[in-house]
């Protein structure tokens, strides 16, 4: 609403995409602003950004968009190769340019954004109340019993506090609790294989 652009940086599975997958539904409610998502690990998603802004340059303004604001939602920079993040910075520096909207792109920690000049935001870790009541939403979405101060006390009587602060991880581990085997393995290793063991 501010018309401020900005750059989203979060670690891996910290819940940028989520972040702005939940965005664009919630601007595709509001008649004052026409959100179009490009996530860059797709095939030819640089191309139809390029193709998308190079219409718009020229004049050919989206169908329907004639009094909203445009919003650009650009996801995984670091998803790409370094040639192709530059291709994306000159591409999201034309639209800028135009005046016709705002950007707002997601991107690893610790990579280098290139000739962008806009705000950088950073998602903050989950903090122990984040997962609680993280644990209490998916216990009451998927309606299964799961007392969220035990899970984390019992995580963290294991030494697995770093799974706790993260988003991606608290998930399966909420996903593990509720499969035939509830119990986790007692060491990192084990934990990882029997996450990721179904998704293999």
């Amino acid at each position: 609403k501010k018309g401020q652009s900005g750059i989203i940086f979060a670690g891996p599975g910290a819940g940028k995409s989520t972040l702005l997958n939940r965005l664009c539904v919630e601007l595709l409610h509001l008649r004052s602003f026409a959100p179009f998502l490009f996530i860059l690990r797709t095939p030819n998603a640089v191309v139809d950004l390029q193709d998308f802004v190079r219409r718009l340059a020229s004049g050919q303004r989206p169908t329907g968009t004639k009094r909203a604001d445009l919003v650009l939602l650009v996801d995984g920079y670091d998803e790409v190769s370094e040639e192709e993040r530059k291709v994306v910075s000159s591409i999201l520096s034309q639209f800028l340019a135009l005046g016709e909207g705002v950007m707002i792109m997601t991107c690893r920690k610790y990579y280098d954004v290139y000739d962008l000049k806009t705000q950088h935001f950073y998602l903050t870790e989950f903090g122990t109340d984040d997962s609680r009541q993280f644990i209490k939403a998916f216990s009451s979405l998927f309606r299964v019993r799961m007392d969220a101060d035990a899970l984390l006390a019992e995580l963290r009587g294991r030494g697995f506090t770093e799974f706790v602060a993260h988003p991606l991880m608290l998930t399966l581990i909420c996903i593990l609790k509720t499969g035939p085997i509830p119990d986790p393995p007692n060491n990192d290793v084990g934990l990882l294989k029997r996450l990721f063991d179904p998704l293999i």
